[in-house]
């Protein structure tokens, strides 16, 4: 979105980080936010969404809430953006010549089981840790349960936790982040 978890990363002692992001708003604020991080050469920002494929889709733009903008999801007061460019994070790696892959943290409103389609090669090659939003769909354990399953469809050795988690008024636990190690 903005750089503040890529700021951390770097501080944490991550030698490299690719940012990616697609609504051009947020790319001006990333931009400026790690411009010190892009000159030293330990940032790299690729203006792109995440998918499943290499395309074009319309962005559907948050007016309150530049995080929440989305390829899926809508919100009443949203609208429609021109045509963003996707890719998948195999083409990512490989079009960057990336030869080492950590960690991938996804917070990409709804996107996640595309974007982990499209990382099944990165996922089986490198097996990085990773931290996976799965709140943004109305069936959050649906689609927390999807995102296990694609994932692990890439490395069954995946070992998962639930981070933060979402009590319903039934008494429901349901996962708002999952980690997988």
């Amino acid at each position: 979105n903005i750089g503040v978890y890529s700021r951390r990363a770097l501080a944490a002692g991550a030698r490299f980080v690719v940012a990616i992001e697609p609504a051009p708003e947020n790319l001006t604020c990333l931009r400026r936010n790690l411009a010190s991080e892009i000159a030293g050469g330990r940032l790299r920002i690729a203006e792109t969404g995440l998918w499943n494929e290499e395309d074009s889709l319309t962005l559907i733009i948050d007016p309150h809430n530049s995080g929440g903008n989305s390829f899926i999801t809508r919100n009443q007061e949203a609208y429609e953006s021109t045509k963003i460019p996707v890719t998948t994070i195999d083409n990512l790696v490989r079009h960057l010549g990336i030869e080492q892959v950590g960690f991938i943290k996804m917070d990409i409103e709804a996107s996640e089981q595309k974007a982990l389609d499209g990382a099944q090669q990165t996922l089986a090659r490198f097996r990085p840790r990773m931290a996976i939003a799965v709140e943004h769909t109305p069936d959050r354990l649906a689609n927390a349960l999807a995102v296990i399953d694609r994932a692990k469809s890439a490395r069954a050795d995946y070992h998962v936790t639930c981070g933060f988690c979402y009590v319903t008024k039934n008494n429901l636990i349901l996962p708002e982040i999952l980690y997988f190690s």
